[in-house]
């Protein structure tokens, strides 16, 4: 067989292996944004600023983001907070 076909397979293989892990990081992702808009849409709601400690979670919450998109976050890093 060609390398470069055995090349190219031996890539698609580490990518299908790496699909589960891509997959369930986008979902985390998905799922903590989505609890950032509904905290902000509460907030909005309510017609008030956020408190102190919404405003630590939020602030965490998007340096976490931030960092998982740059790459700079550490492998196996725990999730950003979120509120409930």
């Amino acid at each position: 067989m060609n390398p470069a076909i055995l090349l190219y397979l031996g890539q698609f293989m580490q990518i299908l292996e790496s699909l589960p892990a891509l997959i369930k990081a986008g979902s985390d992702v998905t799922n903590i944004i989505s609890q950032g808009r509904n905290a902000i849409a509460t907030m909005i709601s309510e017609n008030r600023a956020p408190t102190a400690a919404e405003w630590a979670v939020l602030d965490t919450t998007t340096d976490a983001l931030r960092a998982q998109l740059h790459g700079t976050a550490a492998p196996g890093a725990p999730a950003p907070a979120t509120t409930a």
